[in-house]
């Protein structure tokens, strides 16, 4: 998650979610839960269809709503689907905790991209479900207040902190070394 949108901590969950199926060979999935604002299907260049927000609509079964990744048959992605407003509580209801129950149980690792954590109440009720959060943080945007914020929200869920991204920092010194 981030504590503002923009951050890119959708490219960044893409990206651990990848990197993890490719390199330890083990079925991964990847849930993108920010339904405002869905990019993973762009990213990943999937085919549009039903995601998580008709999941948790009851609109279509889960089996529906996967993507198989092309050329990583260990990586399978539910993607946000059409992008809606979330329904407030709608993370909190029983059927959605339900349907994250089976989505946890499909792959050994699952990467939850979380919708920005001090902007949407989804967000601090996802805590519930996940063993630890990866904070991306954006360079020249993200201030101390919202961090400090943010690890406190996740450390009141009791949830334990892997650690923080700084995602699009620019260095003001020239790269001259070896690429």
């Amino acid at each position: 998650t981030s504590v503002e949108g923009q951050s890119g901590n959708t490219l960044i969950s893409t990206a651990c979610a990848l990197g993890l199926a490719r390199h330890t060979r083990e079925l991964v999935t990847l849930i993108e839960a920010n339904l405002l604002r869905p990019a993973v299907s762009n990213f990943l260049n999937l085919e549009s269809g039903p995601g998580f927000g008709e999941l948790l609509a009851g609109a279509n079964p889960v089996e529906d709503c996967l993507r198989p990744m092309p050329g990583c048959s260990e990586l399978t992605v539910l993607p946000a689907g059409a992008g809606r407003d979330p329904i407030r509580g709608e993370l909190a209801a029983k059927e959605a905790k339900e349907v994250l129950t089976s989505l946890f149980s499909k792959g050994r690792y699952v990467i939850l991209d979380a919708p920005p954590l001090l902007e949407s109440n989804g967000a601090r009720t996802l805590l519930e479900h996940v063993d630890g959060v990866v904070l991306v943080l954006k360079s020249g945007s993200s201030r101390k207040d919202q961090v400090r914020e943010a690890t406190d929200i996740i450390q009141k869920a009791g949830v334990d902190m892997h650690g923080a991204v700084l995602n699009r920092f620019r260095s003001p010194l020239p790269f001259t070394g070896p690429a």
